[in-house]
């Protein structure tokens, strides 16, 4: 089937905030991917449409939501497109500019399907700037914490979470490598998610625009009734978009206040308790 989302087949709805376009890929579906674009008709779209289509063989359906407007929100494209794939069991979501490997889409789908005890599901990320792949979050130590926050241009801003001793209530790193009883969650450029999970825990926060958004849900379903994991043995390619402005880099630094705020230290210790009773699963067969 044509992966031509202007076809006769496919569904496009509006509301003040959001686009969604529908279409189905190889019969029947009984899996949704949900894909947030910056708009559904340029070239990256349909590049990942493309691929999506060629390299998922399993029927699923497309659900493609775009921002109408300037204030976009990947917690809000999200769970638009959590309500428009309703009454599916298990949903993908992903970037637009991540392209997962053939076989990824299926074994991660199964991999949920065989264990009940798990809501929130990702895979490994490889980066196409040759820096090592991601995995999850773990906490980060101070020192990380103090070199993330020179990189990201604030440091007079670490310096007083660090002397309000809160840096480490919402710092994490990304990983190259399992770290049992430390794993707190998931990327969101690949995941895979359990209706009952996502009906139990909430919707995405939608007020993290860009970033924190992931950490902030992985946190929420760490501490829930439902586990969370990393497909073993499937990677998703992440190219990645040039947006690292120096607004992107402020927008980032309210998230974090925002976060702070809504992380208190008993919270988070609940988060390190969930890790070390091991609700963050640890594949046995690792790559």
């Amino acid at each position: 089937m044509s992966a031509d989302l202007d076809s006769d087949e496919s569904e496009a709805r509006h509301n003040d905030s959001v686009e969604i376009r529908t279409k189905d890929f190889h019969g029947a579906p009984d899996l949704a991917i949900v894909v947030p674009v910056a708009d559904p008709d340029d070239d990256v779209t349909r590049l990942c449409v493309d691929h999506l289509a060629k390299n998922v063989p399993i029927p699923f359906r497309l659900v493609l939501v775009a921002s109408r407007g300037s204030a976009f929100s990947y917690g809000r494209s999200i769970n638009a497109g959590m309500m428009a794939a309703s009454g599916f069991d298990l949903i993908v979501g992903m970037d637009s500019d991540a392209f997962p490997d053939p076989g990824t889409v299926e074994k991660t789908v199964q991999y949920v399907r065989n264990d009940p005890r798990l809501g929130y599901v990702g895979a490994k990320i490889v980066q196409c700037n040759g820096k090592p792949p991601n995995i999850g979050w773990v906490p980060q130590n101070l020192w990380w914490y103090a070199a993330n926050a020179i990189r990201n241009l604030a440091p007079l801003s670490a310096l007083k979470r660090i002397l309000m001793g809160k840096w480490w209530s919402f710092s994490v790193r990304v990983p190259s490598h399992y770290i049992p009883n430390r794993m707190v969650g998931i990327i969101t450029t690949f995941f895979v998610i359990r209706r009952k999970c996502y009906d139990e825990v909430g919707p995405f926060d939608e007020s993290f625009r860009y970033s924190f958004v992931d950490v902030d849900y992985s946190f929420r379903v760490l501490t829930s009734r439902w586990y969370v994991s990393v497909c073993p043995h499937v990677s998703v390619l992440h190219r990645g978009h040039a947006t690292a402005t120096r607004r992107l880099q402020q927008e980032e630094f309210e998230n974090w206040n925002r976060y702070l705020n809504k992380w208190s230290r008993e919270r988070i210790g609940e988060v390190h308790k969930a890790a070390r009773e091991g609700k963050f699963i640890i594949p046995e067969e690792l790559d």
